[in-house]
């Protein structure tokens, strides 16, 4: 018989694997946006 509880946990590892990836995503367009504002900013002032 498949224990439960090893199927809860599996599903949980799974879930934060996702959200892991959903937040390196979500970090390298922030990235992305902050260097163009860098960028941006270093235009205006010069």
């Amino acid at each position: 018989m498949i224990n439960p509880r090893t199927i809860a946990q599996e599903i949980a590892y799974a879930d934060v694997a996702t959200q892991a990836a959903n937040l390196q995503e979500k970090q390298s367009e922030l990235d992305a946006e902050s260097s163009g504002l860098d960028s941006l900013s270093s235009a205006l002032s010069d």
